[in-house]
Parts: C-alpha cells; sequence; structure tokens
C-alpha cells in the first residue's frame, strides 16, 4: 500500500503531465522554468490551504491558539488522530539587541551625550548579505 506522500507525488506527476508547458519557442531553459513555475504555484496554493486548515483547528477547539502555545517551551503533542499526530516545538524566545535602549542607559549612567553616541552607533554599522529573492513568472 502506498503511502499518503507516495500517492501525492504520483499525482503530482499527473498533475504536471495534464499541465503542459505552454512554450511555443524550446529552449533549454524552458522546461526548467516551468518546472520551477508549477512548483512556485502549487507551493503558494498549498500554503493557503495549510493556513486555512490552522485556523479550522484552532476555531474548532482542537488546539490551542498561537499565544497559549508559545506559553510553555519544549516540543509536545497537542491533537491527534488515528493518522496523524500535531506536535508544536516552542524554542526558547530570540534575544535582540536594542540599540535605542543601549545608547539611553550608556548615555544615562555615563553622562554622555545621546548625540554622540548615535553617531559612534552609525559609524560602526556594517553591511550585511542582501537579501535574495528568486521566481519564475509567466508572461
Amino acid at each position: 500500500m502506498l503511502s499518503i506522500k507516495q500517492k501525492l507525488a504520483a499525482d503530482l506527476a499527473a498533475l504536471t503531465a495534464r499541465v503542459p508547458n505552454p512554450e511555443r519557442k524550446k529552449s533549454n531553459t524552458s522546461p526548467l522554468l516551468y518546472e520551477i513555475y508549477v512548483a512556485q504555484e502549487l507551493v503558494a496554493l498549498a500554503e493557503k490551504k495549510e493556513k486555512k486548515a490552522w485556523a479550522a483547528l484552532e476555531a474548532n477547539g482542537f488546539i490551542p491558539s498561537d499565544a497559549q502555545l508559545r506559553k510553555e517551551e519544549g516540543e509536545r503533542i497537542v491533537t491527534e488522530s488515528g493518522n496523524f499526530t500535531c506536535i508544536v516545538d516552542v524554542k526558547a524566545p530570540r534575544h535582540t539587541f536594542d540599540r535605542e535602549a543601549f545608547i539611553v542607559a550608556l548615555a544615562k549612567k555615563y553622562k554622555l551625550p545621546i548625540a554622540s553616541l548615535n553617531a559612534l552607533a552609525e559609524e560602526t554599522v556594517k553591511t550585511g548579505t542582501p537579501p535574495l529573492s528568486k521566481r519564475v513568472m509567466e508572461v
């Protein structure tokens, strides 16, 4: 007997075979761009369906709200059915650095001008790696 994952993979292959690549001129990139485009669209549709299902679980009282779930750290089972188990894993909150609060505290403790500390902070800013987004669009 096929698993759900195996059935989905087979159905996905059948679906993509039924939706042919509309590219009229053949190129080396066309099949790959088509494959990426189809995958992007399927992911978008699946994410909408997943979001709706999570909301329904919560609305029907099968799982607590995200706010309630975040109150306790660790991994735990929140609901089960015959074939599926819903597990949540709450990690420790992220620590962030509040530059403005640090500057104000430093200025207050050492009686330094905030403007000078802001200027010094600006001088130490480093440029990181720019975000990158890739997608294929149907034209």
